[in-house]
């Protein structure tokens, strides 16, 4: 792999000027800034403006879902879900695992088995973003993906029939994008078909692992005022206890979990229909 100062200047100045877009809208806190504009300027190096692509198709969309409606999502935000406004550890959880196949892609002379991760990566976060945004909106309340009985809007593990066609939709588009960007591209040969049936298959898988998490491991809390569940370690202006799950697990994690599994999914279906 090699660069070029161009390569450095490109990258840097590209992300830092969608991140301080993003920032002056309101969708990234300055922690979340300087986040996206290294995860970015990385990305770009190491997979060109063909990574750094899907790295926006993901973020542009998504941020301005979180706006959208917003008066309406404001309850929810407050007991289940981070506001529209990503901090760092958002955008990490959101990138990382991405970053790690786009460096595998770069250092592996471009196996496709890296892009397949790196895309359906994306489809995973992009799913569960939209299935978020989009299926709070619902006008039917959401049931628990494990037990089918209605839950609370927002709630980790709830799903509903808007949320579910917004996370394929979510996938779809990621898939989509990539096999345009690899059809204009001439780095690697890559099926794309097979490409965005497996981006498609494991981005969506990814989302619906991530309610599976939610509805079984990702820590809840319950407020000793009210008695509500929530994901926050404070309410009603009182500390919260675990109610259920584990401690550590937040939803962010899940977000980086539930990415990884989805990946991994479409490495997996990739060989197997090699």
């Amino acid at each position: 792999m090699y660069l070029t100062p161009l390569d450095f200047g490109l990258s840097l100045g590209l992300s830092l000027l969608v991140a301080a877009a993003a920032w002056k809208k309101g969708s990234l806190s300055l922690s979340g800034f300087f986040a996206a504009t290294i995860l970015g300027t990385l990305v770009w190096l190491l997979g060109q403006w063909l990574f750094w692509s899907i790295l926006i198709a993901f973020f542009i969309p998504s941020s301005l879902l979180s706006r959208f409606q917003r008066e309406n999502k404001t309850n929810v935000e407050k007991e289940y879900a981070k506001s529209g406004r990503r901090d760092w550890v958002q955008v990490a959880a959101n990138g990382l695992v991405g970053l790690s196949f786009a460096a595998g892609w770069a250092f592996s002379q471009q196996n496709p088995l890296w892009a397949a991760g790196y895309y359906a990566t994306f489809a995973a976060v992009n799913a569960d973003t939209w299935a978020t945004e989009i299926g709070v909106l619902s006008q039917r309340p959401p049931v628990s993906i494990l037990t089918l009985k209605p839950v609370s809007p927002g709630m980790s593990g709830a799903v509903s029939r808007l949320g579910t066609t917004a996370a394929l939709g979510g996938a779809l588009f990621i898939a989509t994008a990539s096999a345009i960007g690899l059809g204009f591209s001439t780095q690697g040969n890559i099926n794309l078909a097979r490409l965005a049936l497996v981006t498609t298959i494991g981005g969506f898988t990814g989302a619906l692992i991530d309610s599976l998490l939610g509805a079984t491991l990702q820590a809840m809390y319950s407020c000793p005022r009210c008695g509500k569940l929530t994901e926050r370690r404070e309410h009603c202006g009182q500390p919260t206890s675990l109610a259920r799950g584990l401690a550590r697990l937040n939803n962010d994690l899940v977000n980086a979990v539930s990415s990884l599994a989805g990946a991994l999914l479409a490495i997996a279906l990739w060989l197997l229909l090699s």
